[in-house]
């Protein structure tokens, strides 16, 4: 099974409202790169991807747009 980025972004913490409005619909999805915060503090932070299954690439992509105009 493999995963598409959806979303990419600096603080993991950005992604976990995404992340659980994913869920909520039945989509599998996991936030990679993510570091414990003492790591962060001390070596510079990758950028982090919310990344679903690629045959729910569609449907991701339709509640990230809702979720995010809903912003």
């Amino acid at each position: 099974m493999s995963y598409v980025a959806i979303k990419k972004a600096n603080n993991p913490d950005d992604l976990k409202p995404i992340k659980r409005r994913l869920e909520s619909h039945g989509i599998d999805c996991e936030i990679k790169n993510e570091m414990p915060v003492q790591v962060i503090n001390v070596v510079p932070t990758p950028l982090v991807e919310l990344q679903v299954r690629t045959d729910d690439y569609e449907k991701a992509c339709s509640i990230l747009k809702e979720f995010e105009e809903k912003k």
